[in-house]
């Protein structure tokens, strides 16, 4: 292969691997109903197995949640909320919160790619349909770093979408992998926490909502996550207010 060749299949690579590894990923999760065993009731079933292998091998288990949250959000499947209560019930608020940060900053950065190679063009022509995707990257092109990190704080946002606004407009992956870092620590340790007092009360569960939710450690991160969700309406509006000043 020549020089020409090799430079050719580069970035043919670069173009088309990030949107090709996604698509094949949400498709295989999909169709092999692996979601459906993302589940607290899954969880409860498998709990006795999931802590046996945890237990004998942490540091592989810890890194293997690391790649399946990374994958599975990367290609924008509805896992980030289950996926950070295991970690959190399984490794403890503090090791899951940082793995869920690293995960959530690598998966948010593969749909940035895969919208800023080869689905840009599509993507472009699908926001002019679209007034919520077209209002996304009109607030990215203002200012991208603060959208991303209210995205990420807002506990409903849908935050691949700004991932994928930040792809299309060309937002500098610095800016974008800043903001996604620092947006994702409050509700990565807020949920981990919630994860990790739920543990104490899945071995016992009855499959009654009420019942977990009676276990004293729950209560203080329920309160910890109540306040993320009242502080998030506060910050957008700032947000607004400050992005219809520029």
């Amino acid at each position: 292969m020549t020089g020409a060749s090799r430079n050719r299949a580069g970035r043919w690579v670069l173009r088309y691997g990030p949107v090709a590894l996604l698509l094949i990923t949400a498709f295989t999760a999909w169709s092999s109903g692996a979601l459906a065993h993302l589940t607290p009731q899954s969880l409860a079933e498998h709990h006795g197995q999931l802590q046996g292998f945890i237990g004998r091998w942490p540091l592989a288990a810890l890194c293997a949640y690391v790649c399946a949250y990374a994958v599975l959000t990367g290609a924008c499947l509805p896992v980030a909320l289950v996926l950070t209560l295991a970690a959190g019930m399984y490794f403890g608020a503090f090791e899951a919160g940082l793995a869920t940060v690293a995960a959530s900053t690598i998966g948010g950065t593969a749909t940035y790619a895969a919208a800023r190679s080869a689905l840009a063009p599509w993507l472009r022509r699908r926001a002019r349909s679209t007034p919520q995707f077209a209002e996304a990257m009109r607030h990215v092109e203002r200012d991208a770093f603060a959208y991303i990190v209210t995205a990420r704080l807002l506990p409903l946002f849908p935050s691949q979408a700004a991932s994928i606004a930040a792809g299309v407009t060309g937002t500098p992956l610095r800016t974008f992998a800043a903001a996604t870092v620092l947006g994702a620590i409050p509700a990565s340790f807020v949920y981990s926490s919630v994860g990790a007092a739920l543990g104490g009360g899945l071995r016992s569960w009855n499959g009654s909502l009420l019942t977990l939710l009676g276990e004293p450690g729950v209560r203080g991160s329920l309160i910890a996550l109540a306040a993320l969700g009242a502080a998030a309406p506060v910050v957008w509006a700032c947000w607004r207010a400050r992005s219809a000043r520029a």
